[in-house]
């Protein structure tokens, strides 16, 4: 059994959460901001200073508030006013404490000219004019050039005037004035973390991130020892740790690295909470989520996470009790990151589906009153719910309007802000095809939504290629997917595959460590793809070939995340080696080495991995079956999978009757050659015919086409102990139900139903029906593709129909 792997882009997200310490200033000259309607579209700032003076710098400081957002608006970027607001209050309030540190450097000299300076400066900051502060600012610096020594005087001077930058959303003016603060003290942690900060928020290269990366490491090295002495400064430690596992996380090679700095800052931030528990639990919180979203990317690891998360979600309802406006939102988040872990185990999607529900109720109500902030939140989890709710086939329909309310919310929110919330369409739309195409029906609909996604991504990367081209390359390998199903346009879907491939292959090599799994992943459904052709059988083993050795160097070092991956090329390569009998002892140690990798994840996470297992055993046993001397083992790996399917089954009938339906199919294939197990072999048949027929009355789109398969057998079964009555019959119901499926896809199912309609034709014929007989012939050879099947169709027109 050939499988082809769909790279379903599921919104699967678990943010950091970045929750430190915001202490609100009540000195007289700090400025707070207030929403003052419900869905924050109206808010106002209010300065506690000189009556005299507090008009024109609310004044100012809203003027500020309508330019970021106008600058927002023009950049398509998303829009919150009442965060917005929140930024541009905290960025002058941070501005008049550096401010504030600066003139007590002055106030220390005698310098009448830096005084005088210093007052204009403090004039212009008093009504917010910062490009009035920064011309004088830039005179105080060009002052200072010429003073000897003063280190501390000229580092709060470069300071203050990143601050300056800082407040007028200008973060690359900024950086040149923060690095210099930082050179000249780089013991100051306020200097150090505004510097590591930045560069972590509005990274302007790699190179950014890697220096904010050692400057984070920087600060821990000299605020360590300083905590030994001075346990205030505790807090400014654990944030540092916060915000650098935040980073190193990032590269996969350093996840243990990131997880003792989340440790370190757990351990800090709970000592902390348990004295001020309504200052620093928030911070637990945070932590604990990123901690968890770090150990579930390890699948050994979910037990813990859960822990984590756990712990993260009673902390929020218990602060969302007292602060319900601030805390439900990370209530609901830290629920939809508790759901996509638990959904990973498939004997606990009812459970993930509470969590989704829960976190869905409390984003709606969030969004009747704040629409512009929570409907994409909404979005996010209608998303999540619908991706675990398609796994369960009798779901399909409900998951379709989980999606569609989904792609809803999406385009109304793109009208307005598209290069925000265009990408989301786009990942809806694909989400939407890959649910869809198990519908046979439904092909042209799927693969409008996957068009529309590429043109999407497409878009985008042309505007920005380092983002976006890693989501045309995924769109291009699902629509290969799709059109590969339809053998007409093999050679479309194996353009769309290397196209992909490239793509993927530039990636890789400027970003190794990020994109080489996904070269891996085209190369084994264009290997899938190519196989179809025994003609290009030696092209098809080199691309299994070149994917096994990528995942077998992934797995070296990430067994946990590759090990998986490893078994199923072992398994296609078996499948593809298989077909050639003088190689059937290497595929089936290419089988063997995939059971056995797929038996040991299973031992330790069976809910994940066991149907993978049966998965196995069935290709094994159809390998084994062609040697007629091991019959017994073959049928062994069938009873075994079985059993597997029948286990699952009990518990999630709805995904996995089809597969009991499979291998019971399977065994009876087997067993049908020996005449004395004929009635066992029926057994099976009917067994499978019964589920698929109860599939099909729920989705008659997806499972009919299987009770046509499962007839036909049963009419090979019949005419094999020459009861031509029953073969007939079965036959002739097996070719009737697949006709609508011919009618509506003739290039998926027409090559098959000319097959099966020629074996209705010999036996009508047997049955002394030759009218009968003929009309299935001529209706077999309208539908047949391959020149041999034709060849024979018309053999049998000439002989017996010709008159």
């Amino acid at each position: 059994m050939r499988r082809t792997t769909i790279c379903l882009a599921i919104w699967a997200i678990f943010p950091p959460v970045y929750a430190f310490n915001d202490q609100s200033q009540q000195a007289d000259g700090y400025c707070n901001s207030l929403v003052q309607n419900a869905d924050g579209a109206k808010v106002t700032i209010i300065c506690g200073v000189d009556p005299v003076v507090h008009h024109e710098l609310e004044k100012k400081l809203l003027e500020s508030l309508d330019e970021r957002i106008k600058y927002l608006e023009e950049r398509n970027e998303l829009v919150d006013k009442a965060k917005i607001a929140e930024e541009v209050v905290k960025n002058y309030n941070e501005l008049r404490k550096a401010y504030e540190n600066l003139q007590a450097q002055v106030n220390a000299q005698t310098d009448e000219h830096l005084t005088q300076l210093l007052t204009e400066a403090q004039t212009a900051l008093s009504t917010a004019e910062l490009e009035k502060a920064k011309q004088i600012l830039d005179k105080l610096l060009a002052a200072l050039e010429s003073v000897e020594k003063q280190i501390d005087l000229k580092a709060a001077a470069h300071f203050t005037q990143a601050r300056v930058a800082l407040a007028a959303f200008k973060p690359n003016e900024a950086y040149p004035h923060l690095k210099k603060a930082y050179e000249l003290r780089p013991e100051n942690f306020e200097y150090a973390i505004t510097y590591a900060d930045t560069l972590r928020e509005s990274p302007r290269t790699y190179r950014d991130r890697d220096t904010a990366i050692l400057t984070y490491q920087t600060i821990l090295n000299w605020l360590r020892p300083l905590v030994e002495t001075d346990k205030t400064r505790l807090s400014d430690l654990g944030r540092t740790l916060n915000n650098l596992a935040i980073l190193v996380a990032s590269d996969t090679n350093r996840r243990a690295e990131a997880e003792q700095y989340y440790q370190e800052a757990l351990k800090i931030r709970r000592d902390l909470a348990d004295k001020q528990p309504a200052v620093y639990l928030p911070d637990v919180a945070g932590t604990l989520n990123n901690l968890a979203t770090l150990v579930a990317s390890d699948t050994n690891r979910r037990a813990e996470a859960e822990k984590y998360y756990q712990e993260a979600l009673k902390i929020y309802r218990d602060l969302a009790n007292k602060q319900p406006t601030v805390y439900l939102p990370y209530v609901a988040m830290t629920l939809n990151n508790l759901a996509l872990l638990v959904a990973s185990d498939t004997s606990r999607r009812a459970e993930a589906e509470q969590h989704y529900q829960e976190a869905l109720k409390i984003r709606r109500d969030l969004a009747n009153k704040q629409p512009a902030v929570y409907l994409s939140d909404v979005a996010q989890t209608l998303n999540n719910l619908a991706n675990l709710v398609a796994d369960d086939t009798s779901r399909r329909a409900e998951a379709e309007q989980y999606y569609q309310e989904t792609l809803k919310i999406y385009h109304d929110l793109a009208d307005k802000q598209p290069a925000v919330y265009l990408p989301y369409v786009a990942t809806t739309l694909n989400n939407l095809a890959n649910l869809l195409q198990s519908d046979t029906s439904r092909r042209a609909e799927v693969e409008q939504y996957y068009q529309e996604t590429l043109k999407i991504y497409h878009d985008l990367a042309d505007k920005q290629p380092a983002v976006y081209l890693p989501y045309v390359a995924t769109t291009l390998n699902n629509l290969a997917n799709l059109v590969n199903g339809d053998t007409n346009r093999r050679a479309e879907a194996e353009q769309y595959y290397q196209e992909a491939l490239k793509i993927r292959r530039d990636l890789a090599d400027k970003q190794p460590a990020v994109y080489i799994s996904f070269v891996a992943d085209t190369l084994n459904n264009l290997a899938n793809l190519v196989a179809d052709d025994t003609s290009r059988w030696a092209e098809a083993e080199q691309y299994y070939q070149e994917a096994l050795k990528i995942r077998r160097d992934l797995a070296d070092k990430q067994p946990a995340v590759y090990l998986p991956d490893v078994a199923q090329t072992l398994n296609n390569l078996a499948n593809l080696v298989a077909d050639d009998t003088s190689r059937r002892t290497e595929a089936e140690q290419y089988c063997q080495e995939a059971l056995k990798i797929r038996r040991d994840l299973a031992d330790k996470q069976p809910a994940v991995y066991i149907s993978f297992v049966a998965d196995t055993l069935n290709n094994l046993a159809a390998l084994v079956a062609s040697d007629t001397n091991r019959r017994v083992e073959a049928e062994q790996y069938y009873q075994e999978a079985l059993n597997i399917y029948r286990d699952l089954a009990n518990k999630q009938p709805a995904v996995y009757l089809s597969y009991v339906a499979i291998a019971l199919n399977n065994l009876a294939n087997l067993l049908q050659s020996d005449t004395s197990r004929r009635a066992e072999a029926e057994q099976y048949y009917q067994e499978a015919l019964k589920i698929y027929r109860d599939l099909a009355d729920k989705q008659p789109a997806v499972y009919l086409p299987d009770v046509a398969m499962t007839l036909n057998n049963l009419a090979n079964l019949y005419k094999a102990d020459f009861n031509f009555t029953k073969t007939a019959d079965f036959s002739q119901e097996s070719t009737d139900i697949l006709r609508p499926f011919v009618a509506a896809n003739r290039a998926i199912f027409g090559n098959t139903q000319a097959k099966r309609l020629q074996f209705l034709g010999i036996i009508r014929g047997f049955s002394a029906q030759p009218q009968a007989a003929c009309h299935a012939w001529q209706e077999a050879l309208e539908l047949a593709q391959e020149e041999a099947l034709k060849l024979g169709l018309n053999r049998y027109l000439k002989n017996f129909c010709s008159k």
